[in-house]
């Protein structure tokens, strides 16, 4: 009983130790801090999106969408594999989604290519993504950015797409 009362100091000692090292890490972890974008689209996108509203009146336009909430693994096909393609297609996304009104089944996804579409990664993504829509059977058009838009061209190769 003796040796207890004799390291009580130490373990009193431990204890604030412990105390001040968990309190010097609550104090001088970063804080979170988290603010609104200006806009949900890229000066680009925005240009692009204001175009199809003006040629698309059949479909509904959405922004951003995940590819995982437009096509899904095919589970029977991956064969155990689900998770593997699923990660592929979970962290992408396209820039707009059509959208019969009354349903909101995809119609095409549109992806407008800037510079970034340039580099290796880049073109990589969009070969996969090109593959992906294929076999699920839904057109992914693409776009090229640019200064002036001809949106006659654009609403032909939507309704092209589109059938």
């Amino acid at each position: 009983m003796e040796s207890l009362f004799q390291n009580y100091p130490i373990v009193i000692a431990i204890v604030i130790a412990a105390f001040i090292v968990i309190l010097f890490y609550l104090l001088k972890r970063p804080k979170e801090r988290y603010i609104k974008v200006d806009s949900l689209f890229t000066p680009a996108e925005l240009k692009f999106y204001k175009i199809l509203e003006e040629v698309v009146e059949e479909y509904k336009i959405f922004g951003k969408v995940r590819v995982a909430d437009i096509i899904k693994v095919d589970s029977e096909k991956a064969r155990g594999n689900y998770l593997k393609y699923f990660n592929k297609i979970a962290r992408k996304h396209v820039d707009f989604l059509l959208c019969d009104p009354d349903t909101l089944e995809p119609v095409a996804a549109i992806e407008l290519d800037d510079s970034s579409h340039e580099t290796q990664e880049r073109a990589e993504r969009d070969v996969f993504l090109d593959k992906a829509f294929k076999m699920a059977e839904l057109p992914l058009l693409r776009f090229k950015v640019r200064a002036k838009y001809d949106k006659i061209e654009i609403k032909k190769r939507i309704e092209d797409a589109t059938g």
